[in-house]
Formats: C-alpha cells, sequence, structure tokens
C-alpha cells in the first residue's frame, strides 16, 4: 500500500511540474514575441523627456558600454553606444559619452556628444553638453539637439555652427525635417558661402 500512495504523489508531482514547466514557456514565449506596439511621436505631440534629470526614485540599473539600436520609419538602421546608460525612468536613460551612427539612404550620420537621455519608447533623444553632427562633409556643432529616431526631425535651440569646407553657417537655432530636405535656421543666421566647395 505505501508503493501505491508513493506512486501517486510522484505522479502528482511530476503533473504539478509539467504545468509549472509549461506555464514558464508560455510566459516566455509571450514576453519575447508580443508585438512591437510602439508609436511614433513627434517632440511637438509629447514632450520628450523630463527636463529633470535628478529623478529620486532609484530603478537600481546602470548599464556599461550600453548600445541601443533600432530602425526608423523608412527601415534605415541606427546603433547609439554610451558608456553609460543610467535608467532614470521607465525605457528612458540618461547616457554619457555617446556615439551614434545613422545608415541614412544617402549617407552616414555619425553623432558624438558628452551627454544625453533617450527615451527609448518614442525613440527621441536630447543630446548635451559638446554635439558634434558629421553628414556628408557637412560638421554641426552645438550644445544642444533633438532628434527624432522614427522621423529623422531634428531641432536645436541653441547656438549651432555648421561647417563645409571652406563655407560656414552660425544660427541660434535650426529645425530640419527629412520630409522636405529644408533646414531651417533661425535668430542672428550669419553665412559664409565659398562657391568653390559645391
Amino acid at each position: 500500500m505505501p508503493r501505491v500512495k508513493l506512486y501517486k504523489i510522484f505522479t502528482n508531482l511530476s503533473k504539478a511540474i509539467s504545468l509549472l514547466g509549461i506555464v514558464v514557456i508560455l510566459f516566455w514565449f509571450y514576453i519575447y514575441t508580443k508585438p512591437n506596439d510602439v508609436e511614433y511621436h513627434s517632440t511637438e505631440s509629447q514632450a520628450l523627456i523630463p527636463l529633470s534629470t535628478n529623478n529620486t526614485e532609484n530603478y537600481g540599473l546602470t548599464i556599461v558600454k550600453s548600445v541601443f539600436d533600432g530602425m526608423n520609419k523608412d527601415h534605415e538602421p541606427y546603433k547609439i553606444k554610451a558608456d553609460t546608460a543610467v535608467k532614470i525612468a521607465e525605457e528612458i536613460y540618461k547616457l554619457e559619452n555617446i556615439e551614434a551612427v545613422y545608415l541614412l539612404n544617402n549617407g552616414t550620420l555619425s553623432i558624438k556628444s558628452s551627454q544625453g537621455v533617450l527615451n527609448d519608447t518614442s525613440k527621441l533623444i536630447r543630446l548635451t553638453e559638446k554635439v558634434n553632427m558629421l553628414y556628408q562633409g557637412y560638421l554641426l556643432n552645438t550644445q544642444q539637439l533633438e532628434l527624432d529616431l522614427a522621423t529623422k526631425k531634428a531641432e536645436s535651440n541653441s547656438v549651432v555652427d555648421i561647417n563645409y569646407k571652406n563655407s560656414q553657417i552660425t544660427a541660434n537655432g535650426f529645425e530640419a525635417n527629412d520630409k522636405n530636405n529644408i533646414v531651417h535656421f533661425y535668430g542672428n543666421v550669419h553665412t559664409i558661402i565659398n562657391p568653390d566647395d559645391f
């Protein structure tokens, strides 16, 4: 009789373990295959990130040598590397010593910055301090730049300096939209154009 009880206990235990295994597999399958329900928003319709990065909530997550990558709406890939990434809110990271590469259809966009904040859900990044952007020989320098990684819209409300060979544009800010390939400079715009550069 004790063997029959032991057999029933063993059978019930094996069924429970099998059921638990199935639940774990289904949960894992759900987590890694759920559809990407990220919506892309422009900086006009949604605030990028809280202006203060001194969040009192401690997420306890610091990533050393972090890499964030993805694709924009036109399936052009980008990769953002940072020496450190500190999680300051859900899907929001404060980055230090940033190097980004954006492979666009008409060239490679390279960006470097001392600091920045990335919203990995809305795909918006705000770069601050020593921002350098290089694209097709044009070098942009500024102290602040916001870039929508999904729509390729870029803007700055800080002084910008753009150099191309022997030509130069300086302004108090700019806005660029990939839809029409037009860059709008505003505030104290000064231009030096060398016709031999073009």
